[in-house]
């Protein structure tokens, strides 16, 4: 009997280190995708005041580049949505184990997004950016090959 608590104890102490990596994990790749895009828009901006100063000469290897990093910006973003999904329910599932009897939603800091911009889904927003960045740099890129 009492080594079938402390096998309880042990699991439930695993389980909650479990759930502390999965939470830390999350954390991490939204911080990375966070820092990413901050990157992103300040090289956005820089291309666009660049383009705004010298407007008599090629912009073509400049907006290449662009489009280059908004791929890579939708494929990051891409990635660490799905790994984010997979940690979160991996994190839920821990949680409902660890107190199946009572409401994991009160208990869970990682909820869908709530309040006054709560439908807005930021990780399908950033997607859709990322995308719309690329299908301009794209439009930029063929109108520079057109006018040339």
């Amino acid at each position: 009997m009492q080594k079938d608590m402390k096998n309880n104890q042990g699991d439930k102490e695993i389980k909650l280190e479990a759930f502390r990596q999965h939470w830390n994990q999350m954390r991490h790749t939204e911080n990375l995708r966070h820092g990413f895009t901050s990157f992103y828009a300040l090289i956005v901006v820089g291309i666009l005041a660049f383009v705004s100063q010298t407007p008599q000469i090629n912009h073509l290897t400049v907006y290449v580049a662009g489009a280059v990093l908004s791929l890579l910006g939708f494929g990051f973003s891409w990635r660490a949505k799905h790994s984010l999904e997979i940690h979160r329910e991996k994190a839920i599932s821990l949680v409902k184990d660890l107190s199946p009897e009572r409401d994991v939603e009160k208990f869970v800091p990682f909820t869908p997004e709530s309040g006054f911009w709560g439908w807005v889904p930021i990780r399908k927003l950033l997607l859709t950016l990322y995308a719309l960045g690329f299908l301009a740099f794209m439009a930029l890129i063929f109108k520079e090959i057109v006018s040339n």
